[in-house]
């Protein structure tokens, strides 16, 4: 059986992350983040055209949340292995 069938999603949280789904991780955050300061600026009374407001209330905040998790729960085999070698 392969590995990745029987790993627990705390156990993915925990191990290594491969370094493309690294940079998805970081790509993601940074879209929520942006989304969230566009959110911010908004409640600040300055107006923003309707595209932008509508895709950081809906389309930024969710992409950038699920390609963060997705990454995030993306595991590394030969790095897990390797760690848990020794266990």
């Amino acid at each position: 059986m392969n590995i990745q069938d029987e790993l627990t999603i705390p156990e993915r949280l925990g191990a290594p992350t491969p370094r493309l789904f690294k940079t998805v991780r970081v790509i993601g955050i940074t879209v929520a983040a942006v989304a969230g300061a566009l959110i911010g600026v908004k409640a600040q009374g300055i107006a923003l055209p309707a595209g932008i407001e509508f895709f950081a209330q809906k389309a930024y905040i969710l992409a950038g949340a699920v390609a963060a998790l997705v990454s995030q729960l993306t595991v590394d085999v030969k790095a897990y292995q390797k760690a848990n070698a020794l266990r």
